[in-house]
């Protein structure tokens, strides 16, 4: 993870770094219901309190260590996959109460830095690639906190997370094309993070007995809908509030892949982007996730043994694959179709998609295979981060953590003004 020699420009993560220095910002629609009549206000309010010293990119960073915090805990107290009876009395049900106050600070600390930015006349290219970074990553460890709050399966917290991450990356690949990132009325993430609190207090108060409580059972079926459900959808049956929470979740997201994947080809076909030209740009994202995906059928066992590794390797490849976007349309870059990160995820798609199509036995042990995806993608996600922190601040001469900076601008801009 040592920092690329800055003197060599064929290793520079930045290949035009006038597009960073002429950067003018881009810009947030958000919709959100909660967003804009409770979250907003809130932080506008308490952005005063906030010392001016203290930079943008301090609260983004600390909303992240909460998330991870929050993850850590629900990974030792908590797990996936068990089942819990309708009185069941939580051991430790404080943990819930301490991830719903870490998860409420990451959400406000999310609100605030931008704020904070603008409060302090601080707004550059880095705290917006900071900021949509960090919440790359927070899709992967959030998803599973929220499955282990809820007591999901495995398959129910990575659906969560699967489902999370297109409308995500979809967002972000039409903000490539308009420079304006739009998040729906309640398909956003503020909605996302105040539905994952609610989990919380509801465990809480009730343990996870409640959402494995069956509220709909065959019989509730009118008879002559059955001739007609296929046999995917009767194997369902019955349904726990799990299901049916993440069914409505799912549907949502959903909703909101579809739209933004029309509003973004609307969008680029306007400014004289040829689809062909749109869609090569997603060519990163479907590798990861046809090679992710075929990954996880022909092996289902590993994810279910270790799916804490699973996704946070899945989360540090979408994390890398998002910042690259980001990078290139604040850089005013073209699309790469691929990147080194994905060829572990490929090889393990591969090396497991033959043994189960040819009933062979496994190049590469499984488990093997999951940590060498997991320490490269976490490497390839550190390396990248770290480099790039380091360029925007060489071409920008700003600080990543401070904003001792501004005061040097003043002083320099003073000094002028009196000769």
């Amino acid at each position: 993870l040592a920092p690329l020699n800055m003197s060599s420009a064929e290793h520079r993560f930045i290949q035009n770094p006038k597009g960073v220095q002429t950067y003018k910002g881009g810009s947030t629609v958000d919709n959100s219901l909660c967003y804009n009549y409770a979250i907003s206000p809130a932080c506008n309010y308490l952005v005063n309190f906030i010392p001016k010293n203290i930079a943008p990119n301090s609260l983004t960073v600390a909303g992240l260590v909460c998330n991870v915090l929050a993850f850590f805990l629900a990974v030792h107290y908590l797990d996936l996959g068990q089942r819990f009876p309708p009185d069941y009395k939580e051991p430790n049900a404080w943990v819930f109460l301490a991830i719903a106050f870490l998860m409420f600070v990451y959400m406000m600390l999310d609100n605030l830095d931008g704020k904070q930015a603008r409060r302090t006349g601080s707004s550059s290219p880095l705290g917006e690639l900071m900021d949509h970074g960090c919440d790359a990553i927070t899709v992967s460890i959030a998803s599973m906190t929220t499955g282990m709050v809820i007591g999901a399966s495995p398959w129910g917290a990575f659906a969560i997370f699967a489902f999370g991450v297109f409308p995500f990356y979809l967002a972000h690949w039409e903000e490539y094309f308009t420079h304006s990132l739009v998040l729906g009325v309640i398909t956003g993430p503020t909605e996302a993070e105040v539905g994952a609190i609610i989990a919380c207090f509801i465990s809480y108060f009730f343990g996870r007995g409640f959402w494995q409580d069956i509220v709909l059972e065959v019989s509730s079926i009118p008879s002559s809908l059955l001739p007609y459900l296929p046999s995917w959808a009767m194997d369902m049956f019955p349904l726990d509030r799990i299901t049916v929470g993440v069914c409505f979740a799912v549907s949502l997201t959903t909703y909101g892949a579809i739209t933004t994947f029309y509003s973004g080809c609307s969008k680029a076909l306007k400014q004289g982007v040829s689809l062909t030209d749109a869609f090569m740009q997603l060519i990163p994202f479907c590798v990861f996730v046809v090679s992710g995906g075929v990954w996880l059928y022909t092996c289902p066992e590993l994810f279910l043994e270790h799916p804490h590794f699973v996704a946070t390797a899945y989360g540090f490849v979408f994390a890398y694959l998002v910042c690259r976007c980001i990078v290139q349309r604040i850089c005013s870059e073209t699309y790469a179709i691929f990147y080194r990160i994905l060829l572990p995820m490929v090889a393990a798609a591969v090396n497991s998609a033959y043994s189960y199509a040819t009933n062979s036995p496994l190049y590469i042990p499984q488990y093997s295979m999951l940590m060498l995806v997991w320490s490269t993608s976490f490497f390839f996600w550190a390396h990248f981060a770290i480099n790039v922190v380091m360029e925007i601040c060489e071409h920008l001469n700003i600080q990543p953590f401070s904003l001792d900076y501004l005061k040097q601008r003043q002083q320099t801009q003073q000094q002028k003004k009196t000769k």
